[in-house]
């Protein structure tokens, strides 16, 4: 039986010295809601993260550490 470790591992400590974003006129920003699943795969689709569809993104949004 072989054990997987990790090669890489990152992290982020200082989120108390972000900006927060300001997005253009018009725009906003909000967290993820249910209701998002269909969107967000459209939007993991334009761009190089391989293919998404909906039964993907459900296995993953049920992982403890995925935060879509």
């Amino acid at each position: 039986m072989s054990t997987t470790v990790a090669q890489l591992r990152m992290g982020f400590t200082r989120f108390d010295t972000l900006v927060a974003p300001q997005p253009p006129p018009a725009y906003g920003l909000r967290t993820f809601r249910p209701g998002d699943e269909d969107a967000w795969v459209d939007l993991l689709l334009t761009g190089e993260f391989g293919m998404w569809d909906r039964p993907r993104l459900d296995r993953r949004s049920t992982e403890q550490r995925w935060l879509p």
